[in-house]
């Protein structure tokens, strides 16, 4: 497996983080979604995940791009505790095991967007 194969395979690991970049027009700013100290990228050598600019929410979008990382991981450990749950649904009877009916439908649309983001084929 190559390098650019390996990439397309793993996101870069998080913290992100956001930085304002000033540009020469006073009313303008670039603002790069930067991956943890420490990190560069194997190609470029750079710290910059992307740059997010020329838009009145180009702010709130950086923040949101950065904060994916996290997301995922946290959507990761909210699988595994609602299983946990739906187990324990499914022993108290009727009407908690159609409470396990939804919680496996939303496991299961939980694990389809992290299967997605890992890269998964057919997702």
């Amino acid at each position: 497996m190559t390098t650019r194969e390996e990439a397309t395979r793993t996101h870069t690991p998080g913290p992100w983080e956001v930085r304002r970049i000033a540009t020469k027009y006073p009313a303008l700013w670039v603002y790069n979604v930067e991956a943890p100290a420490g990190w560069t990228d194997p190609q470029t050598g750079e710290v910059k995940l992307c740059s997010v600019t020329f838009r009145l929410d180009s702010e709130a979008d950086a923040r949101l791009i950065a904060a994916a990382p996290e997301m995922l991981a946290l959507l990761r450990n909210v699988v595994e505790d609602m299983d946990t749950i739906a187990d324990h649904l499914s022993s108290l009877g009727k009407v908690a095991r159609g409470s396990r009916v939804y919680i496996s439908a939303l496991i299961a649309r939980i694990s389809a967007l992290i299967a997605r983001i890992d890269g998964a084929e057919g997702s």
